[in-house]
């Protein structure tokens, strides 16, 4: 006779994934106390949404050391394969120690007692019980592997990827980009059904570029759960009680801790001390960018309706050395002297190219220009890596051509850009431009942005006009149109330019 208690404690593990957590975490941390938090019973909902079929993919950022490997890599899989012992799971890490330490925890788990008594279906087939690689004797599993391991031929229903980046490789342009052609090429085609497959993705946010990121910017079909130590701004959780089939709802204010029991303020604030507050808001705010932590601040910013005259035109290039994916882009900054000595950005250009179509990219920017301004322009190439090239090929073919040295850091050079902003100096487009997102982004976020082509090509530009003492010339810019001397009144630029072909729509004088 099956004793009632335990039939109503297994059938309690059965139903709610989250009463199997408490109970996974005890047998294998048994000396420790199970600190429950609003949290866990997000994370559970969720992953047993999932697994019920309410949605596919999933991405859960949260800090450290907040049981997200027990939770999505142990319990989880087993819990799968004690509902379905057919399921085959392909759970993924960043090296072999990791992916060894959490096969074995999940082995552990299924060969206890309560393990079997709970799922009688499921059973780790004799002669496949290697820890790695273990099967059921309904043929389905748990294959562990690292993110470059080889998995050809291997097929899952579910794919589990638990920290598939180091924090030592985060800042390895390389590594980060092997790590997310490997899901684009090899790992998401492993699922046996694309129409039916799982993807969890769970880890620390490490680079606004790592695996998550890269999810995040390039398939919407991913559910993303973002849990920062510190809440940055008010949020609401509906969870599911998957028994009694009720709804109940979890609210954190701006300002509150995640798990408070677990990690008090004075903690919290000794890894901000430690960190610094880059790694800090990267790791436990899962916000790569710090808000409000780059040089240039977003209250400082200022934008022009303008109807005066440019007096001069900046074309600032810092060109990139090589064209493959790890590397820089090429960017033109287009920066306007007005007849006030204000600066009014007009176009950023940047993109990837091969050195011969890059030097066609300078002349025809630069023909574009001169046709406006009339002999009124200036075009900067840093004397640097492939600008040096670019300025012998180009010194006979462009007028005013000027290249430019820099001996300073990237962030020295940069402190012309912070002054004049700040002063109100420098000012933007009020109209929606194609490129200026990118360009904002970079300028708020400088110097933790992953590239920093745009901020050095407005750097130098700057930079140019201070050392060379480029000012407006008030008794040109007083001519009236028709002189010749390339003023341009920035009320018709607005109104005739086109960013997204390149093109303006008539002459100014």
């Amino acid at each position: 006779m099956k004793n009632p208690i335990n039939y109503i404690f297994d059938s309690l593990l059965r139903k709610n994934f989250l009463s199997y957590v408490r109970k996974v975490f005890h047998e294998l941390n048994p000396s420790e106390e199970f600190i429950d938090g609003w949290y866990i019973n997000v994370l559970c909902d969720q992953l047993q949404r999932m697994g019920e079929g309410e949605y596919q993919k999933l991405i859960i950022n949260l800090p450290p050391r907040y049981l997200k490997s027990l939770i999505c890599s142990i319990a989880l899989p087993t819990y799968i394969l004690g509902l379905d012992p057919s399921t085959k799971i392909m759970c993924i890490s960043y090296g072999d120690e990791l992916a060894s330490k959490l096969a074995s925890d999940c082995k552990t788990i299924m060969e206890t007692e309560w393990y079997k008594r709970l799922f009688p279906q499921t059973r780790i087939k004799s002669d496949k019980k290697s820890v790695m690689d273990f099967e059921t004797t309904k043929h389905g599993g748990r294959f562990s592997t690292t993110v470059f391991g080889a998995i050809t031929g291997r097929g899952a229903d579910w794919i589990i990827m638990d920290d598939p980046l180091k924090p030592t490789d985060a800042y390895s342009d390389t590594i980060r980009k092997k790590v997310n052609e490997a899901y684009g090429n090899t790992i998401f085609s492993r699922l046996n059904n694309k129409n039916t497959g799982k993807i969890v993705l769970v880890m620390q946010r490490l680079h606004l570029n790592d695996l998550s990121g890269y999810l995040q910017k390039n398939d919407p079909e991913f559910k993303v759960i973002k849990l920062p130590i510190i809440a940055e701004e008010d949020e609401e959780w509906l969870v599911k009680n998957h028994i009694s089939g009720l709804t109940s709802k979890y609210v954190r204010k701006k300002g509150e801790l995640l798990h408070p029991q677990r990690e008090s303020e004075r903690i919290v604030d000794s890894y901000k001390n430690s960190m610094g507050s880059f790694a800090f808001s990267t790791q436990y705010q899962q916000n790569p960018i710090p808000v409000g932590s780059g040089i240039i601040k977003p209250e400082w910013l200022k934008y022009y309706t303008y109807s005066g005259r440019l007096d001069r035109v900046i074309l600032s290039w810092d060109t990139a050395a090589k064209t493959n994916d790890n590397c820089a882009y090429s960017a033109c900054v287009v920066v306007g002297l007005g007849n006030d000595n204000k600066y009014y950005l007009l176009e950023v250009i940047r993109e990837k190219l091969e050195f011969p179509d890059l030097v066609t990219k300078v002349e025809t920017v630069h023909q574009k220009f001169e046709e406006m301004f009339y002999n009124r322009t200036i075009t900067l190439i840093e004397n640097e890596s492939s600008g040096i090239q670019l300025y012998q090929m180009l010194k006979n073919k462009i007028s005013n051509l000027r290249p430019c040295s820099c001996h300073r850091s990237k962030e020295q050079r940069f402190n012309i850009v912070s002054l004049k902003v700040e002063r109100g100096e420098l000012l933007l487009p009020t109209e929606y431009k194609d490129w200026f997102d990118d360009f904002k982004n970079e300028l708020l976020t400088f110097p933790y942005s992953p590239f920093k082509d745009q901020c050095d090509a407005l750097s130098q530009a700057l930079s140019y006009c201070s050392e060379n003492n480029v000012q407006a010339t008030p008794q040109m810019a007083l001519c009236s149109r028709g002189t010749g001397y390339g003023h341009a009144d920035i009320s018709h630029l607005a109104a005739r330019y086109d960013p997204r072909k390149y093109i303006f729509g008539g002459k100014f004088r």
